[in-house]
């Protein structure tokens, strides 16, 4: 063999010689039957792997001496030396069943279980070991399987996966299997870049990246988006807990505390979370939960991994589906190994840890450093024995007050937290390289799934490589764009062609005024750069009934990406509402009214304009709008009485309801206007998107101030001025209640002539389904609010997932946030009128029914039911 030949057998088996040995086995309990899931680590390497769900482990190492701690919840945790030289050492174990022990406790007068008083130290130490690691970079190993046990008929041609062009059906029984290797990044205090080092999958489109959502999620974190934590500051008032003793591990003490839900809830969860005696960190977590779409549970392992900071070493995520039919199970498990970890050296830690780091250490305790009120007063709530629910929530607030002061001024730009970058041939790994990276052995089933999955690829290309693509014929094509539209690209894709085609809900409308009409637009975009654009968007209509050709159409572009500048030029004539631009009477719900009902909410008048409006950031969250418009208008009247049940009886007429209203200001008139108004958020977050600015949100109230001026120059029959200005704050309801609330007021200084479209409208409507959600008057006619001498005006909505009804057994496990609403509006015409309601939102994650009822001066008029589906 040439010296050449032997260079390179050499660089080819080295990758697998220098990983040929380690410690492998079995792991049992004492009956005998595989234990899966079983925790192992390493403390000097700082990696943790489990057992596959046949028992089995294998751990590649290089030759020198090690320590295994195994451990899985329930049993006995086991302590091991090995020695490796450059053979596999075969080690087989059984575990025993943990026994647990009752630690003498103080009775408490009400004879509160002693769970309470760890619970409380543990929550409110949370805020602490979610800031406590400022850095870390891990090896992230995860693998996946899924199985379809049953697919319904009517599914079974609907489920398939494309592979290579050619779409593969999901098969019952079948397990597919992906497993990766990944590196994760996280800096403090959210930040992960995650890089995808290799990744295979039995699916045949499935190589690309794998998700690792619920790893970097935490319970020590309050606003989980999925379950409330029983970690979180107000889990007292979800959960029960109760005492189930403690065990020693090491030179520990681990408390075992039964979770349970006080209500049943598809946002809590139920099972054990051991809780350190003396850190009041977690230890381990197994929780299950009962979602809409199956049961959900999660194990997770910590082990400390630095001085006190105890982290996630294995995780394992169950998912068993049941839903519509279709029955899948779901199952992730994934090993850590930390590679660097920085903590958080700015944020003091308690009095308690630097007790137990010096104990470790071994050394005298240094000069202490001057600590802060905070820190004091968290070290006495800590010194207590048993802590009140009172005591918790401020031990948590200062916690999270205390860590606060450590990061860094939060900048207003908002960065992606989460990044991702997949390796180059990171799809093309081969055996030998899982062979000897894979922590986790695979199952039997797990590597029959690749086979097969790389058999099926195999056929699927085999299949395009040998049939001819079908093309669709010129007219077919034609045909089909016509009817449902298509996007066209020209020049070098930098312009852009969108027509919404022939057919669509979306064409046709219909009113009392212009009867039947049918719509037609496009949509032309050109990209001049990566930050500027302009849009063309042309609009043409034909009223049958009124048989007049409505059209608008609107010239924009943008410009000062960093200050969101938008000029626009619009003109149009159309039948136009008297509330311009009002959302809370969509036009296919007025549609659906007046065919089926013959209640015709909307007024109409004919509506010729000429608009040309500005907008521009002048500093972060302050905007400045400027706009000047011309325009026509004259009345119009009912021109049919169709609808499909009643087509005798006519139409309300088309005027509007108001006790002030009058004959100049319904006539055809002209008006010349211009409008300007500025708006002030502080602090308000943003994101730089492909180099153009986008709002995101703020902490603060906003602050708005305009002015409207209708001008008596040229042939312009107005004169009015109209000065008004609001605060408002939005908060989006979750699972902790949320408050929003707006209040404004408003004054004409002039009000000579106006036509009724320029007086102020206010939000609301009797239509009892709306398709928008928002604060509005439910109970009001749409037109008798509107004013124009001047008006103040307030609205308050308190969301909150458990408030009334969900609080009965039979409604808490759904997901619905409830909601109570007040409504204020004075005018001169309409004093001290006050709108109270009732509601359950997000039926469906996408609708509202509400009871509501409408107060003036403190006396009752009335109340209704009024509903919103968001579509």
């Amino acid at each position: 063999m040439s010296l050449k030949t032997t260079f390179f057998l050499l660089a080819f088996l080295l990758p697998v010689l220098s990983f040929a040995q380690g410690v492998r086995g079995i792991i049992v309990d004492e009956t005998g039957d595989p234990l899966p899931m079983v925790s192992i680590y390493m403390p000097s390497e700082q990696v943790g792997t489990t057992t596959n769900l046949e028992g089995q482990y294998e751990i590649s190492l290089e030759p020198g001496e090690y320590k295994l701690v195994f451990r899985s919840l329930g049993f006995k945790q086991r302590e091991f030396k090995v020695t490796i030289r450059k053979t596999w050492i075969d080690l087989d174990l059984t575990l025993e069943p943990q026994s647990y022990q009752l630690r003498e406790v103080v009775i408490n007068p009400s004879g509160e279980d002693p769970a309470y008083a760890i619970m409380r130290k543990a929550i409110g130490m949370a805020p602490y070991y979610l800031r406590q690691t400022e850095r870390y970079n891990a090896e992230v190993y995860l693998k996946g399987s899924f199985r379809m046990n049953k697919i319904p008929r009517l599914l079974k041609s609907q489920l398939k996966i494309s592979a290579n062009g050619t779409e593969v059906p999901i098969e019952e029984g079948r397990t597919y299997t992906m497993e990766s290797m990944n590196e994760i990044t996280f800096i403090a205090p959210d930040t992960f870049k995650h890089t995808v080092l290799a990744s295979r999958s039995s699916f045949p489109a499935g190589n690309e990246s794998t998700a690792l959502g619920f790893i970097n999620s935490s319970f020590y974190e309050p606003d989980n988006d999925m379950v409330i934590s029983p970690l979180a500051p107000q889990a007292m008032r979800h959960y029960k807990f109760r005492y189930e003793g403690y065990f020693d591990e090491g030179n520990y003490e681990i408390n075992k505390i039964k979770v349970t839900p006080k209500r049943k809830s598809q946002q809590l969860v139920t099972g054990y979370v051991y809780i350190v005696q003396d850190l009041w960190n977690l230890h381990s977590v197994d929780v299950e939960a009962e979602m809409f779409f199956g049961d959900v549970k999660v194990k997770q392992v910590f082990q400390p991994v630095q001085e006190n900071a105890w982290l996630p070493v294995t995780h394992q995520f169950d998912l068993d589906v049941s839903m519509m039919g279709v029955k899948a199970i779901v199952d992730y498990s994934g090993s850590v190994k930390y590679k660097e970890v920085e903590l958080n050296k700015d944020l003091e830690a308690p009095e308690f840890l630097v007790e137990e780091k010096e104990e470790i250490l071994e050394e005298e305790p240094s000069a202490e450093a001057p600590k802060s009120e905070n820190q004091k007063k968290i070290d006495e709530l800590l010194s207590r024995e048993d802590l009140n629910n009172r005591e918790m929530m401020r031990l948590a607030k200062l916690m999270e007050k205390e860590s606060d002061q450590t990061e860094v001024p939060e900048s207003l730009e908002l960065t992606s937290t989460y990044k991702m970058d997949v390796k180059k041939d990171s799809v093309k790994r081969d055996s030998a390289y899982w062979e000897t990276m894979r922590p986790v052995p695979l199952t039997p089933l797990e590597q029959n799934s690749f086979a097969l999955g790389d058999s099926l690829a195999r056929a699927a290309e085999n299949k395009n490589d040998s049939t001819d693509k079908k093309e669709t014929g010129l007219l077919g094509e034609i045909a089909g764009f016509s009817a449902f539209g298509k996007r066209f690209y020209m020049a070098d894709s930098t312009v852009t062609i969108d027509y919404d085609g022939l057919i669509g809900l979306g064409n046709v409308n219909f009113n009392p005024v212009d009867g039947w009409s049918y719509k037609q637009s496009l949509r032309l975009k050109w990209r001049q750069d990566s930050v500027h654009q302009m849009i063309f968007k042309p609009e043409a209509a034909w009223a049958f009934s009124r048989e007049a050709l409505m059209w608008n159409a609107s010239l924009s572009q943008t410009y000062a990406p960093i200050q969101r500048g938008y000029l626009e030029i619009s003109a149009g004539d159309e039948s136009t509402d008297f509330k311009p631009g009002r959302v809370d009477v969509a036009p296919f719900a007025d549609m659906v009214a007046s065919l089926f009902f013959k209640e015709n909410y909307k007024r109409y008048f004919d509506h010729r304009f000429s608009r040309v409006s500005n907008g521009i950031d002048l500093s972060n969250g302050l905007r400045w709008d400027l706009s000047a418009t011309y325009e026509q208008m004259k009345p119009v009247q009912n021109n049919t009485a169709y609808s499909f049940f009643d087509k005798e009886e006519d139409f309300y007429p088309n005027i509007p309801g108001n006790p002030i209203l009058e004959a100049s200001h319904l006539m055809a008139q002209n008006s010349l206007s211009w409008r300007t108004g500025i708006t002030y958020t502080p602090r308000y977050f943003y994101r730089i998107r492909n180099g153009r600015k986008i709002m995101a949100h703020s902490d603060y109230p906003t602050f708005s101030l305009a002015m409207e001026h209708g001008l008596s120059a040229f042939d312009s029959d107005a004169d009015y001025l109209l000065v008004e200005g609001s605060v408002k704050q939005e908060k989006e309801a979750g699972f902790f209640p949320a408050l929003s609330w707006e209040a404004g007021g408003g004054w004409f200084a002039r009000n000579e002539q106006m036509h009724f479209s320029r007086f102020k409208h206010f939000n609301g409507s009797a239509i009892p389904v709306r398709l928008t959600g928002g604060p509005s008057f439910r109970l009001l006619d749409d037109y008798a609010s509107s004013t124009n001498e001047w008006y103040v005006t307030g609205d308050l909505e308190y969301s909150s997932p458990y408030l009334l009804l969900k609080n009965l057994p039979v409604l808490s496990n759904r997901l619905w946030q409830e909601s109570l609403h007040f409504n204020y509006l004075y005018t001169p015409q309409l004093t001290h009128y006050t709108q109270m309601g009732y509601s359950i939102d997000q039926i469906f994650l996408m609708g509202s029914v509400g009871v509501f009822a409408g107060f003036e001066n403190g006396e009752y008029e009335h109340w209704g039911i009024s509903a919103v589906l968001e579509f």
